[in-house]
């Protein structure tokens, strides 16, 4: 069913797409600051990184909506207000949105844009809803080795993570019980088996860390 684009609903899922990835990236840059208050120096890069992401997905979203630049676009969506004292709890927080966009939203802003035929709408939809998912696996794992008290960051990552950062990206690998550089190899793995053919333009890149106390058994 074609669906002249000014008038479709899939313009409006866009928006609120671009609003909610906009307001993940907040979130997260806030949490990322709260990790460091509490000295969670991994943490706090988790949540950065995680942001860039959001905010390239916002991008997208908002690549999307450039035939319509100069218009306002009206749209009612609830958002939530994520301020829990705990960083486990925060983390589980952001897992279960990202759930809820992974599992529930993004599929159904696809289908639509599917049925008003708006072909590349709806494959940004599914593959971003596909990284979502990883976001979710990532703080589902971080926030139950919080809760079981197993937690354990890469300590050079950590000096790295406050003022004496190297001059090249660095992301800190986290360790735990046959857990380890959560944050790299393990993320690189997940992303090829989703997308075999190559990665979308519009993901960040994931930069690995090699160093001895990451090796450990």
């Amino acid at each position: 069913m074609a669906v002249n684009f000014k008038e479709s609903k899939t313009k409006e899922n866009l928006m609120r797409a671009f609003a909610g990835e906009s307001q993940a990236r907040n979130r997260y840059t806030i949490g990322a600051e709260k990790a460091r208050q509490m000295k969670m120096y991994s943490i706090a890069d988790i949540f950065v990184y995680t942001a860039d992401q959001e905010r390239a997905h916002a991008e997208r979203y908002y690549e999307l909506l450039k035939s319509l630049s100069g218009d306002t676009i009206f749209i009612d969506g609830g958002y939530p207000v994520d301020q829990q004292e705990s960083l486990a709890q925060l983390i589980r927080a952001a897992e279960h949105n990202e759930k809820e966009e992974a599992e529930n939203v993004y599929q159904e802003f696809s289908r639509i844009a599917k049925e008003e035929g708006f072909l590349e709408a709806a494959s940004a939809f599914s593959l971003i809803a596909e990284v979502e998912r990883t976001h979710q696996l990532r703080f589902a794992e971080v926030a139950e080795m919080l809760e079981k008290s197993e937690y354990f960051a890469c300590a050079t990552a950590d000096i790295f993570s406050k003022e004496s950062r190297p001059p090249h990206p660095v992301r800190p690998a986290i360790m735990s019980r046959g857990i380890s550089c959560l944050m790299s190899l393990r993320l690189i793995r997940e992303i090829i088996s989703i997308f075999p053919r190559g990665l979308p333009l519009f993901m960040v890149t994931v930069h690995t860390v090699s160093c001895t106390c990451c090796t450990a058994p």
